[in-house]
Protein backbone atom coordinates (compact mmCIF):
# COMPACT_ATOMS: atom_id res chain seq x y z
CA UNK A 1 0.00 0.00 0.00
CA UNK A 2 1.33 3.45 -0.88
CA UNK A 3 0.24 7.07 -0.41
CA UNK A 4 0.63 9.42 -3.38
CA UNK A 5 -0.73 12.45 -5.17
CA UNK A 6 -3.07 11.42 -8.00
CA UNK A 7 -0.97 13.40 -10.49
CA UNK A 8 2.16 11.36 -9.66
CA UNK A 9 1.47 8.53 -12.14
CA UNK A 10 5.16 7.58 -12.47
CA UNK A 11 5.37 6.82 -8.76
CA UNK A 12 2.18 4.76 -8.96
CA UNK A 13 3.53 2.73 -11.90
CA UNK A 14 6.89 2.14 -10.18
CA UNK A 15 5.22 1.04 -6.94
CA UNK A 16 2.91 -1.43 -8.70
CA UNK A 17 5.83 -2.86 -10.63
CA UNK A 18 7.57 -3.47 -7.29
CA UNK A 19 4.58 -5.36 -5.92
CA UNK A 20 2.30 -2.67 -4.46
CA UNK A 21 -1.37 -3.73 -4.34
CA UNK A 22 -3.21 -0.42 -3.97
CA UNK A 23 -2.77 3.28 -3.35
CA UNK A 24 -4.43 6.10 -1.37
CA UNK A 25 -4.73 9.52 -2.99
CA UNK A 26 -3.99 12.67 -0.98
CA UNK A 27 -5.82 14.40 0.60
CA UNK A 28 -7.52 11.53 2.46
CA UNK A 29 -9.52 10.87 5.58
CA UNK A 30 -9.27 8.18 8.26
CA UNK A 31 -12.40 6.39 7.06
CA UNK A 32 -11.05 6.11 3.53
CA UNK A 33 -7.73 4.69 4.74
CA UNK A 34 -9.46 2.10 6.94
CA UNK A 35 -11.68 1.01 4.05
CA UNK A 36 -8.66 0.58 1.77
CA UNK A 37 -6.80 -1.54 4.33
CA UNK A 38 -9.90 -3.66 4.95
CA UNK A 39 -10.30 -4.17 1.20
CA UNK A 40 -6.65 -5.23 0.80
CA UNK A 41 -7.03 -7.83 3.59
CA UNK A 42 -3.29 -7.69 4.25
CA UNK A 43 -3.56 -9.70 7.46
CA UNK A 44 -5.41 -12.55 5.77
CA UNK A 45 -3.12 -12.60 2.75
CA UNK A 46 0.30 -12.42 4.43
CA UNK A 47 -0.01 -14.16 7.79
CA UNK A 48 0.59 -17.90 7.45
CA UNK A 49 -2.46 -20.17 7.35
CA UNK A 50 -3.06 -22.10 10.56
CA UNK A 51 -3.15 -25.51 8.93
CA UNK A 52 -6.72 -26.71 8.51
CA UNK A 53 -9.56 -25.49 6.32
CA UNK A 54 -11.82 -24.85 9.33
CA UNK A 55 -9.24 -22.47 10.82
CA UNK A 56 -9.26 -20.16 7.79
CA UNK A 57 -11.69 -17.44 8.82
CA UNK A 58 -12.25 -15.64 5.53
CA UNK A 59 -14.53 -17.52 3.06
CA UNK A 60 -12.61 -16.40 -0.03
CA UNK A 61 -9.31 -17.44 1.54
CA UNK A 62 -10.88 -20.87 2.06
CA UNK A 63 -12.06 -21.00 -1.56
CA UNK A 64 -8.61 -20.07 -2.88
CA UNK A 65 -6.90 -22.45 -0.45
CA UNK A 66 -9.10 -25.34 -1.61
CA UNK A 67 -8.55 -24.36 -5.24
CA UNK A 68 -4.78 -24.29 -4.76
CA UNK A 69 -4.89 -27.73 -3.14
CA UNK A 70 -7.00 -29.15 -5.97
CA UNK A 71 -9.99 -29.78 -3.70
CA UNK A 72 -12.42 -27.80 -5.85
CA UNK A 73 -12.70 -27.20 -9.57
CA UNK A 74 -13.92 -24.09 -11.33
CA UNK A 75 -17.24 -24.49 -13.15
CA UNK A 76 -16.83 -25.38 -16.84
CA UNK A 77 -17.76 -23.03 -19.66
CA UNK A 78 -21.00 -23.87 -21.50
CA UNK A 79 -20.27 -26.45 -24.21
CA UNK A 80 -21.64 -24.28 -27.01
CA UNK A 81 -19.38 -21.43 -25.97
CA UNK A 82 -16.32 -23.70 -26.03
CA UNK A 83 -17.16 -24.96 -29.52
CA UNK A 84 -17.76 -21.42 -30.76
CA UNK A 85 -14.42 -20.21 -29.42
CA UNK A 86 -12.66 -23.12 -31.14
CA UNK A 87 -14.33 -22.14 -34.41
CA UNK A 88 -13.29 -18.52 -33.94
CA UNK A 89 -9.64 -19.54 -33.58
CA UNK A 90 -9.78 -21.17 -37.03
CA UNK A 91 -11.89 -18.42 -38.58
CA UNK A 92 -15.64 -17.98 -38.46
CA UNK A 93 -17.54 -19.93 -41.08
CA UNK A 94 -21.22 -19.32 -41.97
CA UNK A 95 -22.15 -22.96 -42.52
CA UNK A 96 -20.35 -24.27 -39.41
CA UNK A 97 -21.92 -21.67 -37.12
CA UNK A 98 -25.44 -22.26 -38.45
CA UNK A 99 -25.04 -26.03 -37.96
CA UNK A 100 -23.69 -25.49 -34.44
CA UNK A 101 -26.55 -23.19 -33.43
CA UNK A 102 -29.14 -25.68 -34.67
CA UNK A 103 -27.95 -28.04 -31.93
CA UNK A 104 -29.49 -25.71 -29.36
CA UNK A 105 -33.02 -24.66 -30.27
CA UNK A 106 -33.29 -22.23 -27.34
CA UNK A 107 -30.23 -20.32 -28.57
CA UNK A 108 -31.42 -20.54 -32.18
CA UNK A 109 -34.85 -19.07 -31.42
CA UNK A 110 -33.30 -16.27 -29.37
CA UNK A 111 -30.83 -15.38 -32.14
CA UNK A 112 -33.68 -15.22 -34.66
CA UNK A 113 -35.67 -13.02 -32.27
CA UNK A 114 -32.70 -10.69 -31.73
CA UNK A 115 -32.16 -10.36 -35.49
CA UNK A 116 -35.75 -9.08 -35.76
CA UNK A 117 -35.21 -6.32 -33.18
CA UNK A 118 -36.19 -2.81 -34.25
CA UNK A 119 -32.52 -1.82 -33.92
CA UNK A 120 -31.85 -3.49 -37.29
CA UNK A 121 -34.81 -1.76 -38.96
CA UNK A 122 -35.55 -4.58 -41.41
CA UNK A 123 -38.98 -4.70 -43.07
CA UNK A 124 -38.95 -8.49 -43.50
CA UNK A 125 -38.69 -10.76 -40.47
CA UNK A 126 -36.12 -13.55 -40.42
CA UNK A 127 -37.49 -17.05 -39.86
CA UNK A 128 -34.40 -19.27 -40.03
CA UNK A 129 -31.02 -19.23 -38.32
CA UNK A 130 -29.32 -18.79 -41.71
CA UNK A 131 -31.37 -15.64 -42.37
CA UNK A 132 -30.59 -14.36 -38.87
CA UNK A 133 -26.83 -14.87 -39.32
CA UNK A 134 -26.96 -13.14 -42.71
CA UNK A 135 -28.60 -10.10 -41.14
CA UNK A 136 -26.42 -9.95 -38.04
CA UNK A 137 -23.12 -10.98 -39.58
CA UNK A 138 -20.80 -13.68 -38.23
CA UNK A 139 -19.04 -11.50 -35.65
CA UNK A 140 -22.23 -10.09 -34.11
CA UNK A 141 -23.84 -13.54 -34.14
CA UNK A 142 -20.88 -14.89 -32.18
CA UNK A 143 -21.17 -12.04 -29.68
CA UNK A 144 -24.88 -12.66 -29.15
CA UNK A 145 -24.29 -16.39 -28.68
CA UNK A 146 -21.50 -15.65 -26.18
CA UNK A 147 -23.84 -13.44 -24.16
CA UNK A 148 -26.67 -16.00 -24.24
CA UNK A 149 -24.37 -18.87 -23.22
CA UNK A 150 -22.72 -16.95 -20.41
CA UNK A 151 -26.01 -15.59 -19.06
CA UNK A 152 -26.72 -19.03 -17.61
CA UNK A 153 -23.31 -18.96 -15.92
CA UNK A 154 -24.21 -15.86 -13.89
CA UNK A 155 -26.36 -17.66 -11.33
CA UNK A 156 -25.81 -19.18 -7.89
CA UNK A 157 -27.63 -21.89 -5.98
CA UNK A 158 -28.35 -19.45 -3.16
CA UNK A 159 -31.25 -16.98 -3.40
CA UNK A 160 -29.47 -14.61 -1.00
CA UNK A 161 -26.97 -13.80 -3.76
CA UNK A 162 -29.51 -13.43 -6.59
CA UNK A 163 -29.41 -9.63 -6.55
CA UNK A 164 -25.60 -9.59 -6.56
CA UNK A 165 -25.37 -11.98 -9.52
CA UNK A 166 -28.00 -10.04 -11.47
CA UNK A 167 -26.10 -6.79 -10.93
CA UNK A 168 -22.85 -8.47 -11.92
CA UNK A 169 -24.41 -9.80 -15.12
CA UNK A 170 -25.91 -6.41 -15.96
CA UNK A 171 -22.53 -4.74 -15.44
CA UNK A 172 -20.66 -7.37 -17.49
CA UNK A 173 -23.08 -7.24 -20.43
CA UNK A 174 -23.03 -3.44 -20.49
CA UNK A 175 -19.22 -3.52 -20.41
CA UNK A 176 -19.21 -5.92 -23.36
CA UNK A 177 -21.54 -3.74 -25.43
CA UNK A 178 -19.72 -0.54 -24.45
CA UNK A 179 -16.35 -2.05 -25.35
CA UNK A 180 -17.65 -3.03 -28.78
CA UNK A 181 -19.25 0.39 -29.34
CA UNK A 182 -16.03 2.21 -28.37
CA UNK A 183 -13.89 0.00 -30.62
CA UNK A 184 -16.17 0.63 -33.60
CA UNK A 185 -16.60 4.33 -32.84
CA UNK A 186 -12.82 4.81 -32.80
CA UNK A 187 -12.33 2.39 -35.73
CA UNK A 188 -9.82 0.32 -33.79
CA UNK A 189 -8.32 -2.75 -35.43
CA UNK A 190 -8.06 -5.17 -32.50
CA UNK A 191 -6.77 -8.72 -32.74
CA UNK A 192 -9.12 -10.16 -30.08
CA UNK A 193 -12.88 -9.83 -29.62
CA UNK A 194 -13.23 -6.87 -27.28
CA UNK A 195 -16.93 -7.69 -26.72
CA UNK A 196 -16.00 -11.01 -25.09
CA UNK A 197 -13.20 -9.31 -23.18
CA UNK A 198 -15.72 -6.88 -21.70
CA UNK A 199 -18.11 -9.72 -20.94
CA UNK A 200 -15.45 -11.72 -19.08
CA UNK A 201 -13.45 -8.97 -17.36
CA UNK A 202 -15.11 -9.60 -13.96
CA UNK A 203 -15.39 -13.38 -14.31
CA UNK A 204 -13.27 -13.80 -11.18
CA UNK A 205 -16.04 -12.21 -9.12
CA UNK A 206 -18.70 -14.53 -10.51
CA UNK A 207 -16.70 -17.73 -10.08
CA UNK A 208 -15.66 -16.82 -6.53
CA UNK A 209 -19.27 -15.99 -5.67
CA UNK A 210 -20.60 -19.23 -7.19
CA UNK A 211 -18.10 -21.40 -5.35
CA UNK A 212 -18.64 -19.48 -2.09
CA UNK A 213 -22.42 -19.89 -2.33
CA UNK A 214 -22.03 -23.63 -2.92
CA UNK A 215 -19.63 -24.11 0.00
CA UNK A 216 -21.83 -21.99 2.26
CA UNK A 217 -24.87 -24.14 1.40
CA UNK A 218 -22.86 -27.20 2.47
CA UNK A 219 -21.89 -25.59 5.78
CA UNK A 220 -18.19 -25.44 4.89
CA UNK A 221 -17.75 -21.97 6.39
CA UNK A 222 -18.89 -23.03 9.83
CA UNK A 223 -21.52 -20.33 10.29
CA UNK A 224 -23.25 -17.32 8.79
CA UNK A 225 -21.27 -15.40 6.19
CA UNK A 226 -21.13 -11.60 6.42
CA UNK A 227 -22.09 -10.50 2.90
CA UNK A 228 -20.34 -7.14 3.01
CA UNK A 229 -17.05 -8.75 4.08
CA UNK A 230 -17.50 -11.50 1.48
CA UNK A 231 -17.99 -8.96 -1.32
CA UNK A 232 -15.00 -6.91 -0.13
CA UNK A 233 -12.81 -10.00 -0.20
CA UNK A 234 -14.11 -11.04 -3.63
CA UNK A 235 -13.31 -7.56 -4.92
CA UNK A 236 -9.78 -7.81 -3.52
CA UNK A 237 -9.04 -11.17 -5.15
CA UNK A 238 -11.13 -11.20 -8.33
CA UNK A 239 -8.43 -9.89 -10.67
CA UNK A 240 -5.83 -12.58 -10.07
CA UNK A 241 -8.42 -15.34 -9.67
CA UNK A 242 -10.21 -14.25 -12.83
CA UNK A 243 -6.96 -14.49 -14.79
CA UNK A 244 -6.44 -18.03 -13.48
CA UNK A 245 -9.98 -18.98 -14.50
CA UNK A 246 -9.54 -17.68 -18.05
CA UNK A 247 -6.22 -19.50 -18.41
CA UNK A 248 -7.90 -22.66 -17.12
CA UNK A 249 -10.54 -22.23 -19.81
CA UNK A 250 -7.78 -21.89 -22.44
CA UNK A 251 -8.47 -18.27 -23.35
CA UNK A 252 -5.47 -16.55 -24.93
CA UNK A 253 -3.30 -14.56 -22.53
CA UNK A 254 -4.75 -11.21 -23.65
CA UNK A 255 -8.00 -12.09 -21.86
CA UNK A 256 -6.16 -12.91 -18.63
CA UNK A 257 -4.45 -9.52 -18.85
CA UNK A 258 -7.86 -7.84 -19.06
CA UNK A 259 -8.99 -9.66 -15.91
CA UNK A 260 -5.80 -8.64 -14.12
CA UNK A 261 -5.58 -4.97 -15.05
CA UNK A 262 -9.06 -3.66 -15.97
CA UNK A 263 -9.22 -1.77 -12.65
CA UNK A 264 -6.00 0.18 -13.02
CA UNK A 265 -3.82 0.76 -16.03
CA UNK A 266 -0.72 1.55 -13.97
CA UNK A 267 -0.03 -2.13 -13.44
CA UNK A 268 0.65 -2.80 -17.12
CA UNK A 269 3.08 -1.02 -19.43
CA UNK A 270 2.73 -0.56 -22.31
CA UNK A 271 -1.06 -0.42 -22.11
CA UNK A 272 -2.67 -2.46 -24.90
CA UNK A 273 -5.52 -0.94 -26.89
CA UNK A 274 -7.98 -3.62 -25.80
CA UNK A 275 -7.14 -2.96 -22.15
CA UNK A 276 -7.65 0.78 -22.70
CA UNK A 277 -11.09 0.05 -24.17
CA UNK A 278 -12.24 -2.30 -21.39
CA UNK A 279 -10.83 -0.02 -18.68
CA UNK A 280 -12.81 2.90 -20.09
CA UNK A 281 -15.93 0.74 -20.54
CA UNK A 282 -15.72 -0.47 -16.94
CA UNK A 283 -15.59 3.10 -15.60
CA UNK A 284 -18.27 4.25 -18.05
CA UNK A 285 -20.72 1.53 -16.97
CA UNK A 286 -20.06 2.09 -13.26
CA UNK A 287 -20.84 5.77 -13.73
CA UNK A 288 -23.66 5.70 -16.28
CA UNK A 289 -25.43 2.40 -15.60
CA UNK A 290 -24.56 1.09 -12.13
CA UNK A 291 -24.68 4.63 -10.73
CA UNK A 292 -21.76 3.67 -8.49
CA UNK A 293 -18.80 5.82 -9.59
CA UNK A 294 -15.35 4.30 -9.24
CA UNK A 295 -13.92 4.43 -5.71
CA UNK A 296 -11.07 6.64 -6.94
CA UNK A 297 -13.60 9.30 -7.91
CA UNK A 298 -12.24 9.49 -11.47
CA UNK A 299 -14.86 10.05 -14.17
CA UNK A 300 -14.72 7.90 -17.29
CA UNK A 301 -14.06 10.90 -19.55
CA UNK A 302 -11.14 12.00 -17.34
CA UNK A 303 -9.55 8.56 -17.00
CA UNK A 304 -6.12 7.76 -18.43
CA UNK A 305 -7.76 5.24 -20.78
CA UNK A 306 -10.00 7.97 -22.23
CA UNK A 307 -6.96 10.20 -22.77
CA UNK A 308 -4.99 7.40 -24.43
CA UNK A 309 -7.93 6.59 -26.71
CA UNK A 310 -8.62 10.25 -27.46
CA UNK A 311 -12.18 10.13 -26.11
CA UNK A 312 -13.67 13.58 -25.52
CA UNK A 313 -16.78 14.53 -23.47
CA UNK A 314 -18.90 14.95 -26.61
CA UNK A 315 -17.84 11.47 -27.74
CA UNK A 316 -19.00 10.07 -24.39
CA UNK A 317 -22.53 11.30 -25.11
CA UNK A 318 -22.54 9.62 -28.52
CA UNK A 319 -21.17 6.40 -27.03
CA UNK A 320 -23.92 6.43 -24.41
CA UNK A 321 -26.62 6.84 -27.06
CA UNK A 322 -25.31 3.91 -29.12
CA UNK A 323 -24.91 1.68 -26.06
CA UNK A 324 -28.54 2.35 -25.12
CA UNK A 325 -29.65 1.50 -28.66
CA UNK A 326 -27.70 -1.76 -28.76
CA UNK A 327 -28.79 -2.82 -25.27
CA UNK A 328 -32.41 -2.64 -26.46
CA UNK A 329 -31.71 -5.77 -28.53
CA UNK A 330 -31.12 -7.76 -25.34
CA UNK A 331 -34.51 -6.79 -23.93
Amino acid sequence: MMVTAISDRDAITTAFSAGCDDYVVKPFDNKGIIQRFRKSRLRDRFLPAKGTDTEIENPIDLVIDKFNKGKIDIPPLPGLSIQLNEMAKKGLDFKEISMLLKQDMAITSKIISMSNASYYGAAIKTKTVEQAISRLGLVVTKQYVESLCNRAFFVTISKKYTKATEELWKHSLHCAVTSEVVAKFLKLDLKEDVFTMGLMHDIGKMVLLRISAELESKGKFGGKVDQSELFESIDAHHNTFGARVLRKWDFVEAYAQIALYHDILGKQRPVSKDLQVVHFANLFVKEMVDEHPDSTGIKAEDAESAQLLGITPDMVDKIREEVDRQMSVYG
